[in-house]
């Protein structure tokens, strides 16, 4: 982990280094390599974003209730659009509360039981949620230990929790399960809520691509070989959404947009003349190249446990990663996208 929660710098240098980029780049004009008609070449893309929200979309709510048996009741306004919050802000709730992921059972984008949440944008749900899911925990856990403290015969301040149990910080062996905590509270519930409002200190998450392409000068067509995704995530809670977040965002919007994604308006009616898949062309995954995604944790002082998004972010530098590696095989600059294969080949005058 990073000690600075500015994590450019990073995102650029190890992913150069996975890249090979010293031994590959030789300038714009000079290809990586050549093979008849076809040329290979590298380039770079680098990117901040907003992130964590800020005045309106910073805000969040969550719901803690602690059960008889023990276990956790996690209810939050957010849904699930493909980032995996189930996952992650279960995490943030089971560490709160020190008890196992599989002691917490979530419910979540319910309007009927949750409090109110703005929308899935702006890379800011893991973040923000994550500040609200927390702060609902610290609150849950002041009237457990209040009722512990009792118990024990100790201070609050002299408490924590941790492994289903609240215990005695400097004299571990003396401690309460959280079954037994609520036994002793008979008919008195232990919930906690939050609404909380975050915007991150640094303001933006950072990230850095790295795209090797081979150009067939013949045809016009563009094969990317590789792509190196290096992005900052503030803490990784889950190292394994945070892969497929990189490698999806690459696949979504990245390769799609430099290369194939084009919507053709009408210019007279308005109405779209390619709404469907067989026209307008997504990658699917016979283009899948080769992609290595690497995760930088640097730590976002004012989040829950360190914690950024990473919605949107992979999917902005692949696109200058990509029109950066033609520039390096061909020597042409192009500056509409998508670049296409009759565009390449007009470029070149071959058409």
């Amino acid at each position: 982990m990073v000690d600075s929660y500015f994590g450019l710098s990073d995102c650029i240098t190890q992913g150069a280094e996975a890249a090979g980029w010293k031994s590959k780049w030789k300038g714009w004009e000079t290809p990586v390599a050549v093979n008849g008609a076809k040329k290979r070449g590298i380039g770079f893309g680098a990117m901040v974003h907003v992130g964590g929200g800020g005045f309106f979309i910073g805000q969040a709510s969550a719901i803690v209730k602690v059960n008889r048996d023990g276990t956790i009741q996690l209810i939050c306004g957010a849904c699930c659009s493909g980032n995996a919050i189930h996952t992650t802000q279960v995490q943030v709730c089971a560490e709160s509360m020190g008890v196992p992921y599989e002691d917490v059972y979530e419910t979540f984008g319910d309007t009927d039981s949750a409090m109110w949440v703005v929308g899935n944008y702006a890379s800011r749900t893991a973040h923000s949620h994550a500040i609200a899911v927390k702060a609902a925990c610290e609150k849950a856990k002041a009237q457990l230990f209040e009722t512990a403290a009792g118990i024990l015969e100790a201070t609050v301040e002299e408490l924590d929790i941790k492994d289903r149990s609240v215990f005695v910080k400097e004299a571990p062996q003396r401690a309460v399960s959280l079954k037994d905590i609520m036994a002793a509270r008979a008919l008195q519930d232990v919930v906690g809520s939050a609404g909380t409002h975050s915007i991150m200190e640094g303001g933006a998450i950072f990230g850095a691509q790295f795209a090797e392409v081979e150009v067939d000068t013949e045809t016009g067509e563009v094969e990317v070989l590789k792509v190196v995704a290096a992005h900052d995530v503030g803490t990784a809670i889950n190292p394994a959404v945070c892969e497929a977040q990189l490698e999806g965002g690459v696949m979504q919007g990245g390769l799609g947009y430099a290369l194939t994604e084009e919507l053709v308006i009408d210019p007279t009616s308005g109405a779209a003349l390619n709404p469907n898949f067989l026209d307008y062309k997504v990658k699917t995954a016979m283009d899948t190249p080769e992609i290595d995604p690497i995760i930088i944790e640097a730590y976002e002082p004012k989040a829950a446990y360190g914690i950024k998004g990473l919605g949107e972010p992979p999917l902005v530098p692949t696109a200058p990663a990509v029109l950066g590696a033609i520039r390096n095989a061909i020597g042409i600059d192009f500056t509409e996208i998508p670049v296409t294969p009759d565009k390449i080949l007009k470029a070149l005058g071959k058409v």
